[in-house]
């Protein structure tokens, strides 16, 4: 998937600014994204704040860090048994 240009940071403030005032076609042609990439992003990104996203992506990476805990905790695991059950 491509990278965005923006942070998620500069995309909430985005919105932000979008929603405030009344000429979106002002704020699409400031920033240079299309009106598909704007609502594209209100899906996504509409109603957070800032501070809100950051707890979010922490969350999302302490939820990856704990599931690569618990795959290696399930390999061990099923190493162990195997080792148990040759020797019997």
């Amino acid at each position: 998937m491509r990278q965005s240009r923006f942070s998620e940071e500069e995309i909430v403030n985005i919105l932000k600014e979008g929603q405030s005032t009344s000429k979106l076609d002002d704020v699409l042609k400031k920033y240079s994204i299309s009106r598909g990439t704007y609502y594209k992003w209100q899906s996504s990104y509409g109603g957070l704040e800032v501070t809100a996203l950051k707890r979010l992506k922490q969350l999302e990476t302490k939820n990856r860090k704990l599931k690569e805990m618990y795959v290696k905790a399930c390999l061990e695991k099923t190493i162990l048994q195997e080792a148990i059950a040759g020797k019997l």
